[in-house]
């Protein structure tokens, strides 16, 4: 295990891509200190910034303090675990393809984008475009977990093409745009347009929300899968009770403005 701990106050953004399991584990622990981030528009070694505890594996990095101005930790992950003690910044696990990253704070915008594999659990809030595609790509999300106990924000899970989004809390507008595949749950109230343009994937909202006139009801029932897929989350830490998962859901199919092949879950009962 690696403990890092800010030695900063971070009031300038920092790029930190070499915070990752897959990056530490491939150097000695004398090493790590000389691993390069980007503060600003200047080249710094780790070590200037944070104080590098090294003792055991280097497959599991704790850091302790608060690390909000801090981008990309965890980028292109495959293995280990990251935990973090305090806020993160922006580019949380994006294009994670495996481990585990768990936050006890809040995170900033992009959290898991393009993310194919792994879990990430935050225990407060994330910004926009949780799981999202970035700006002219094809795909977001396309396999993993992320689990949000707090609030998202807009765009979650744009472009989505598989995977899983569960938000205990509500989400903003726009949640499941353009999306193909995967799944996007929310316990709190789904924002506006949710699901706007989505060709396929499917958003469960345990909250009635104000759906888009492009989607049309397909009746009422307790399918079995959806109940699967909310137990299985509340065993991965969504706080759920049971009158939740073996709820009565109506069915949506849209947006049939498009295809038309996504659908959506709303609970009645």
């Amino acid at each position: 295990m690696v403990v890092l701990r800010p030695k900063v106050a971070f009031t300038i953004p920092v790029e930190a891509e070499c915070i990752s399991p897959d990056v530490f584990a491939a150097r000695p622990a004398k090493e790590l200190g000389k691993l390069e981030v980007l503060w600003g528009n200047k080249r710094k070694p780790l070590s200037q910034l944070f104080e590098i505890d090294p003792s055991g594996e280097e497959d599991e990095i704790v850091i302790e303090g608060d690390v909000s101005a801090v981008k990309h930790i965890g980028a292109r992950m495959t293995t280990g675990l990251i935990t973090i003690h305090g806020n993160a910044g922006m580019h949380l696990g994006t294009e994670m393809d495996g481990g585990r990253i768990v936050v006890h704070g809040d995170v900033g915008d992009w959290l898991g984008a393009e993310m194919k594999d792994g879990l990430i659990h935050v225990k407060g809030n994330t910004g926009n475009l949780a799981g999202a595609g970035y700006r002219g790509s094809k795909t977001g999300m396309a396999g993993g977990s992320i689990i949000i106990e707090g609030n998202a924000g807009d765009e979650v899970g744009e472009l989505m093409c598989g995977g899983t989004i569960a938000v205990a809390g509500s989400l903003g507008t726009f949640a499941g745009t353009l999306m193909t595949g995967g799944t996007i749950v929310c316990l709190g109230a789904l924002g506006g347009r949710a699901g706007a343009a989505m060709d396929g994937g499917t958003i469960i909202a345990l909250t009635p929300p104000q759906l888009l006139p492009t989607f049309i009801p397909q009746g009422t029932d307790r399918p079995s899968h959806v109940g699967e897929l909310l137990q299985q989350l509340k065993g991965n830490g969504l706080p759920l009770a049971e009158e939740q998962i073996g709820a009565l859901f109506a069915r949506y199919e849209g947006d049939i403005s498009g295809k038309g092949k996504g659908e959506v879950f709303v609970r009645t009962g």
